[in-house]
């Protein structure tokens, strides 16, 4: 999609947007944790004014439906989860709070 908009613009003459022009560049061994982050987002449970933590069964049955079952690798991928969620929670909160 980013490449499509990119497309886009330059045959318009107009700069990339700048939130493609400078978006992070993220490691290939961190594309299971961020594709993973994006498929539980939608577990996760929504107030009236705020988003909720992923919760742990749903990160317990990505894990189990994608044959992670070493306890080492699910905390692993637990820790991903929670660090990635913490992050987009301070975001939402900071971007409503405006």
């Amino acid at each position: 999609m980013e490449a499509n908009i990119l497309e886009r613009a330059q045959k318009r003459g107009r700069a990339a947007p700048e939130a493609i022009a400078n978006a992070p560049t993220l490691k290939a061994y961190l594309q299971f944790y961020w594709e993973a982050f994006l498929e539980l987002d939608t577990c996760r449970p929504l107030g009236m004014s705020s988003v909720g933590q992923i919760p742990w069964t749903a990160v317990n049955e990505y894990a189990l439906r994608h044959g992670i079952v070493d306890v080492d690798d699910f905390d692993y991928l637990l820790t991903m989860i929670r660090g990635i969620d913490a992050a987009y929670r301070t975001y939402v909160r900071e971007k409503t709070s405006k």
